[in-house]
């Protein structure tokens, strides 16, 4: 019962931003697993505090959410495993390490997939596009985010949608389908400011300005950036922040504004350093490098050519590329073996229906033939028996017909496809008995017509014997 206490205190602490600092919330976190004893219970608590090492220490948060992992997989507490593994690949992603980024999403999303956490497969879904988007890879980030949209009947809230259209948003713009982009940033912006997210009403407004910058419309790309800039600081949001000083930085520098210009690449330079987010490293070293080598500062132009060397092998390193190629081969491999599965189960099924078929068809012609017979008396024992087996073939026959519909509005749940199984179970047993029934009256008057019939027609010594 403690446990549940401190999650709660916990989560009133992380809702309650305006109230409580973070440093408050991560003394509170830490104060709470000291005292937890269930490694279970401990993993949580460590994947919270995680999460709010990501935007302070990525480092930090990395060494956390190996910890809780490694204790959840010893405790067999599959929840928290899951957990600590999207945080874990989130992290990696945010530092540029995306090989170890997907090994962890593609290894979690396969623990989820045949769970009932659906936000989680939701949210490892995003990660791996997201990991996908800050690739490059625009058609596998896209693909993910197909996936994510299809989970959006069962997923319903405003936070899950908010995270897809955003991330419909991104890629679109990355896309250079901008329409669409600024279609989808829009929803995310107006979901954010009715749910008063902060970091994600800085994100939508820093997309719009990506959006806005790529249409040639700098003055309102400007503008979208430098609202963006007190939400996303305020939050700690340190890769919007990246992106929108960097984009301001590149509108100054294309207006003649160099002071203002070169002021906000170093602020997204440093950031970007402190924060160890090689892509966006990468992103402000390439315009410093090329700022001063117009200057002709040769020294300060290598400083940044050095960084952008660094970035690059951190990024795309040979053996971070062909590790990326063999995860996305695994993976590919083990989707065909899903669809495969799939296929062979759905034949299988069909089999069993055809099967299913013919056997009842044939009892019923059974039970026709025995009940239309003029010659033969039926037992009401055998009636009954082939009612029950009736019964029991109808019964599979409707399990196997809706299996895969009650299969999808369970989400796989045992105890509710068993209570759906028993409440078509309550509904034949009735119908069942009624018919049972009426086929003993037929049978019991059928048999009385033939005896009759017998006797009229047996010759006469037999009657009179």
């Amino acid at each position: 019962m403690r446990i549940y206490i401190s999650l709660i205190v916990v989560f009133l602490l992380i809702c309650s931003r305006d109230v409580f600092s973070q440093t408050t919330i991560i003394d509170s976190l830490k104060l709470e697993i000291e005292k937890e004893k269930i490694d279970s219970n401990k993993s949580t608590l460590l994947a919270y505090l995680a999460l709010e090492f990501r935007t302070i220490n990525v480092d930090t948060a990395i060494k956390y959410a190996n910890i809780g992992r490694n204790l959840a997989i010893k405790s067999s507490y599959l929840k928290g495993e899951i957990l600590c593994g999207y945080i874990l690949g989130e992290s990696n992603r945010i530092k540029g390490n995306y090989a170890k980024a997907l090994d962890i999403a593609l290894n979690t999303i396969q623990k989820t997939e045949n769970s009932s956490f659906n936000n989680m497969l939701f949210n490892l879904n995003n990660l791996i596009a997201t990991i996908y988007g800050s690739m490059s890879e625009n058609e596998k980030y896209l693909q993910y985010l197909r996936k994510m949209y299809n989970l959006t009947s069962v997923v319903k809230d405003d936070e899950s949608l908010n995270v897809l259209y955003t991330n419909l948003g991104d890629v679109f713009e990355k896309l250079n389908i901008l329409d669409s982009a600024r279609y989808y940033t829009h929803l995310a912006y107006d979901i954010s400011v009715k749910l008063n997210d902060v970091e994600g009403i800085g994100l939508t407004l820093n997309n719009l300005g990506n959006i806005h910058l790529k249409l040639n419309q700098n003055e309102v790309a400007l503008a979208n950036y430098k609202m963006s800039l007190p939400y996303v600081a305020e939050n700690e949001e340190a890769v919007s922040y990246c992106e929108a000083t960097m984009g301001i930085a590149k509108i100054y520098y294309s207006n003649g504004i160099e002071d203002s210009s070169l002021y906000y690449a170093n602020k997204s330079f440093n950031v970007a350093k402190k924060k160890h987010y090689a892509q966006y490293i990468l992103n402000a070293s390439e315009f410093l490098a090329k700022y001063y080598k117009s200057k002709n500062r040769i020294d300060s132009s290598y400083k940044y050519l050095s960084e952008i060397v660094i970035a690059k092998d951190s990024l795309f390193g040979q053996e971070k590329v062909k590790q990326i190629q063999s995860l996305e081969l695994q993976e590919t491999v083990r989707q065909r073996e899903i669809e495969e599965e799939k296929l062979k189960a759905e034949n299988e099924r069909s089999k069993n229906l055809q099967y299913g078929i013919i056997t009842i068809v044939i009892i019923s012609l059974l039970l026709l033939f025995l009940l239309l017979s003029n010659s033969i008396i039926v037992n009401n024992s055998i009636i009954k028996s082939l009612g029950i087996l009736s019964l029991l073939l109808v019964f599979e026959f409707i399990n196997l017909l809706l299996h895969p519909f009650i299969s999808n509005i369970t989400h796989h749940s045992p105890i509710l496809m068993l209570i759906i199984s028993v409440a078509i179970a309550a509904l034949i047993i009735p119908v069942h008995h009624k018919l049972e029934h009426i086929l003993i009256e037929m049978v019991i008057n059928k048999n009385k017509i033939t005896r009759e019939r017998k006797t009229s027609t047996a010759p006469l010594n037999d009657r009179i014997d």
